[in-house]
This record gives structure tokens, C-alpha cells and sequence, in this order.
């Protein structure tokens, strides 16, 4: 145990000589959770031996447990806290320095900007940073200016950057924030892919029948679908705007679900107001760990985002059948086919999001044709057992090529 009271690592027997050491570091226990536990488990099993760096939390420590691989809790706040991220930054160095991995593998741009420089103070020879979306690019003034000088100092620290999404990629390079020699993107893209057999429509329909009799819809009542955190970049305005756009008739027969954690006071009151509107049929449903089973009882999925890695909640929903609307947003346009697995509209524009939604509620051969298309899409191409393993093959890429190694 450290003075500042963090435990610096779980024991676990010490790896062979030749063993590669890999250290995946993230500021969210969550993002460990519910991507990098299956990582874990096929890294291991290829003869890497795996340590989780992240600021400590239940979700944390169960990734941890769960993908069997070694855990050190170091705290990395997100926001602008120079005194925290000076903190952090030493003790990831020292961490390295005392077990000398030969990857450091950095998600999302706080951990990657402080992981990356920590890792190359430490000599670590393949730095990895995985870029889960790019804040900067539906920003203004400032922030923008800050969050990309983040994004290139990430880059430039880093031997390689690893994108969710092709359209993330390109972005990168032609704002001049990654240069195209260092990007990639792994096979078709995501993080992790979907796990198929969780996300069976048929293994879920019952229970999903059951969750909606359990939340008062009736068995008519059709479901339009949010799914993400409650935050302005979301589209949360554009997505409740398009809703009062809506024909009345569809309202009264649709119900808008809105599915996450309240992340931002000023889309929590608006959320909250149009919720309490007598006849607008808004729904915060909060956090739900049996997602499966509601989208099978969901009609439609809706998105708003001005920027994304690679939308898990679209792919998820498209591996039960459902097809989206969403914005032609950078990494959206990657998860949805337009026309052929949903509806890509303008950012920022509820009027062509509402047509959208109209469009799909009335047609019913349509959205029936995108969904099944966007579910065969999943299957072809994003399983869990073609994604995964492209991130080993790649380690073993780099190994090679950088190192003069294999496993």
C-alpha cells in the first residue's frame, strides 16, 4: 500500500522471462468493463501477461477479476487538474519503470495524454494509444483548440494510434491531430465487437415482453429507444425537439425511452421536463443492465450524437434487429449504413430527425428490411471472435517489427 492509501498491484505469480508485459491503462472503470474484459481474456491466453491500470472503482476491480489479469488502482481525473494529472503522471512512470512492460495501451485522450508521456519517460518501446472519439471535433473557441493539442500530443507520444471507426481516423489525420503513418483502424472497426449470443433477439423476446408489461406499456405501444449518457453532446435538445415535432398521432402510440445516467444538470432538467408533459410519452428509464432484452422490445433506436468513437448502443440494437436513426456524425457514419441499416440525418437538425422517425414508424416493410439488414451486418462482420482477435495480431505485429520479437 502506498502512502497516498492506493494499492500498487494485486499479487500474481511472476511471468516468465519471456513473457510480455502489457499494461492497459484507462481513466473509467466502466470502459474497462464493458470493453476490454474479452481484450483481456484472449491477450492472456495468447501468453501476454496483462496489468489494468485505472482510478479505482468497483467496475475497475471486476474487469480486472473477471478478464484475470493483474490490477493497479492509480487516479486519473478527468477534467483539467495539472496537480492530480503531475501526480498521476509519477506514479505511472514509476509503475513502469519497476516492471518495464513492452506495451502500454492507453484508452480515451486523458489517460492516453498522461499514459503515453509516462511511458515514453520510462522507455516503454511500444506505446499504444486508442482513441475512443474526438471531443474537439463539435467544439468551438478554446476548448476546441485545447482538447486537439490533447489529441496531437497523445499522437506524437505514441508509436502507434488505434481508431474505433474509419471516419474517426480520417478526421484525425485531416485536422492534423495523427499523422496517417501512425493511425489504423483494427479489421472493420469498434472496440471489442458485440457478443452475439448475448445480443440474440430470440434468447431475449420473452424478456423483453416481460420488462415492458413490468414498466406499464401496453402490449401496442411501440418504443423509440435512446441509449448513452445524458449529456449535451448526445443531442439530447435535437433528440426531444424532433420528438415534439412528431405527428400526434404518432406520439400518443410511441413511447421515447431514454436509457442511461444523468450526466449534465442542464439536459437532466430538460429530460425531466418533457418526462412530466402530459401526452408527450417521454420515458427516462435510467440504467438498465438487461439492455438485451429491451431492445428486442424496441421499435426503433434513436441518435443524436455531434461526435462518437464507434456507437456501441447502434450495433448493440442492430444485433437485435433494430435499425437507427442517427446524425451524420464522425463515427456514426461507420455503425450505420444510410439506407440499408437506418437513417443518417443532419447534426443538430430536428426536422430532418423527426421526418426520419416519421418515416420509419410508417413504413413498416422498410424498418422491418434495415433492421434485418443491420443485424446480418453484425454477424458478418463484428462478432467478438473476428474482432478481439485482431488486437493480439497486432501486438504481435508491433513485437516484431519494433522490438525484433515474437510470442
Amino acid at each position: 500500500m502506498t502512502a497516498s492509501g492506493e494499492q500498487d498491484e494485486f499479487v500474481k505469480p511472476a511471468p516468465a522471462a519471456a513473457t510480455v508485459r502489457v499494461v492497459h491503462v484507462t481513466a473509467i472503470g466502466s470502459t474497462a468493463k464493458m470493453f476490454l474484459v474479452e481484450h483481456f481474456r484472449r491477450l492472456t491466453a495468447g501468453g501476454f501477461d496483462v496489468t489494468l491500470v485505472c482510478s479505482d472503482s468497483a467496475d475497475a476491480r471486476s474487469a480486472a477479476e473477471t478478464g484475470q489479469v493483474r490490477y493497479a488502482p492509480v487516479t486519473i481525473r478527468q477534467g483539467v487538474s495539472p496537480l492530480a494529472d503531475m501526480k498521476s503522471l509519477w506514479r505511472l512512470w514509476r509503475l513502469f519503470r519497476r516492471i518495464r512492460p513492452g506495451i502500454v495501451h492507453a484508452h480515451m485522450s486523458k489517460a492516453g495524454l498522461i499514459a503515453m508521456l509516462a511511458a515514453r519517460l520510462a522507455g516503454v518501446p511500444i506505446r499504444i494509444y486508442h482513441n475512443h472519439g474526438m471531443a474537439f471535433l463539435s467544439l468551438g473557441g478554446f476548448r476546441r483548440r485545447l482538447l486537439r493539442t490533447v489529441e496531437v500530443v497523445s499522437c506524437a507520444l505514441a508509436s502507434e494510434v488505434i481508431y474505433c471507426g474509419e471516419s474517426t481516423m480520417r478526421e484525425a489525420v485531416d485536422s492534423g491531430a495523427c499523422r496517417r503513418s501512425k493511425a489504423t483502424v483494427l479489421g472493420p472497426g469498434t472496440i471489442c465487437g458485440i457478443d452475439t449470443d448475448r445480443f440474440d433477439p430470440q434468447a431475449v423476446a420473452s424478456r423483453g415482453l416481460a420488462l415492458r408489461r413490468e414498466a406499464g406499456f401496453d402490449e401496442t405501444d411501440r418504443l423509440v429507444g435512446f441509449v448513452g449518457r445524458i449529456v449535451q453532446h448526445k443531442g439530447i435538445r435535437t433528440l426531444l425537439e424532433a420528438w415534439l415535432l412528431l405527428p400526434g398521432d404518432i406520439r400518443r402510440r410511441t413511447h421515447l425511452c431514454i436509457f442511461g445516467l444523468y450526466d449534465d444538470p442542464d439536459m437532466q432538467a430538460l429530460v425531466e421536463t418533457a418526462a412530466d408533459e402530459p401526452g408527450l410519452n417521454v420515458r427516462y428509464m435510467g440504467f438498465s443492465d438487461e439492455m438485451p432484452a429491451w431492445y428486442s422490445a424496441m421499435t426503433l433506436l434513436v441518435q443524436a450524437s455531434w461526435h462518437e468513437g464507434f456507437p456501441y448502443s447502434i450495433m448493440e440494437a442492430a444485433c437485435c434487429g433494430v435499425p437507427s436513426v442517427a446524425t451524420c456524425a464522425s463515427g456514426t457514419v461507420d455503425a450505420v449504413i444510410d439506407e440499408q441499416t437506418g437513417l443518417l440525418v443532419p447534426l443538430k437538425d430536428p426536422r430532418a430527425m423527426a421526418d426520419a422517425i416519421e418515416r420509419l414508424m410508417m413504413d413498416d416493410d422498410l424498418r422491418r428490411r434495415l433492421g434485418l439488414a443491420a443485424r446480418r451486418r453484425i454477424l458478418e462482420h463484428f462478432k467478438q471472435d473476428q474482432i478481439c482477435p485482431l488486437l493480439v495480431q497486432e501486438y504481435r505485429r508491433l513485437l516484431h517489427e519494433i522490438c525484433g520479437r515474437s510470442t
